[in-house]
């Protein structure tokens, strides 16, 4: 089955104002991350944040959530924040005014297409009749000229299973090398254990679930493999572990990196 990711061409091909080479290094970290997520159904969108529309969704949402596109299209992010599970709403806006925030207080302008935004929720879903994780994706692409988030590209990520999982927030910028470094993160409902570490270590711990050594991650985050070593080390001792395989079994879900 062709991997929805590579259906961003779509996207593009259809706003021809936008420039698919944005996109396109935040795309591969998208792709390392399907990897390592559960089995799961995922769509891509394109959202006009202004107009609270969406300008764009794949077809197999239809198939994954049992609304139609016409449907979203037609009553916008209204629709959607409908779905969202009652308990977590508020914290959900809560989260996205924080980070905004963040973004229009700390990132320059030019810098901001290399932004990713990520965040979990729950989610009603009519095929299934019941909520189900989430794990969502923004990439600010256009904004205003004064600098207003004004579209973002969007991976969802559909998780099997309903139980409330901590809500985290998580703002990471792509570095020299096109990866994913950590700028902003916070959790914003019950406490888990990877909330002893720091932005840096949290990268590391990414990384780690996604197989890579030690000298992989070092050139991925621009530092020596002798510094990520010792990172290793203080995290396993942060949380209390005896070995980085006890640290990978201990991320049950994706979605806590």
């Amino acid at each position: 089955m062709k991997n929805p990711l590579d259906r961003f061409t779509e996207i593009f091909s259809e706003n021809t104002h936008l420039d698919s080479k944005v996109i396109a290094p935040h795309i591969e970290r998208l792709k390392e991350l399907d990897k390592v997520l559960p089995t799961s159904s995922t769509f891509l969108m394109l959202t006009n944040t202004i107009e609270q529309r969406y300008e764009y969704f794949t077809k197999n949402i239809e198939l994954g959530m049992g609304v139609t596109r016409d449907q979203l299209y037609k009553d916008g992010i209204k629709l959607f924040l409908e779905m969202i599970h009652p308990e977590e709403v508020e914290l959900w806006l809560g989260m996205i005014h924080e980070m905004t925030t963040y973004i229009a207080e700390n990132i320059k302008i030019e810098d901001r297409t290399r932004l990713d935004i990520q965040y979990n929720y729950r989610i009603k879903v009519p095929k299934e009749g019941r909520y189900l994780n989430v794990i969502e994706n923004q990439i600010p692409v256009h904004y205003t000229a004064e600098g207003q988030i004004a579209l973002c590209f969007g991976q969802v990520t559909l998780i099997g299973h309903d139980e409330e999982l901590p809500i985290r927030g998580k703002i990471r910028m792509l570095n020299k090398n096109n990866q994913y470094e950590t700028i902003f993160i916070k959790n914003y409902s019950k406490e888990i254990f990877l909330d002893a570490l720091t932005n840096r270590e949290n990268d590391i711990v990414r990384l780690l679930a996604m197989n890579n050594t030690s000298k992989e991650i070092g050139n991925k985050l621009c530092i020596s493999h002798q510094t990520v070593d010792k990172h290793r080390k203080n995290i396993l001792k942060k949380l209390g572990l005896n070995s980085t395989r006890d640290l990978v079994s201990k991320l049950e879900y994706t979605v806590l990196i």
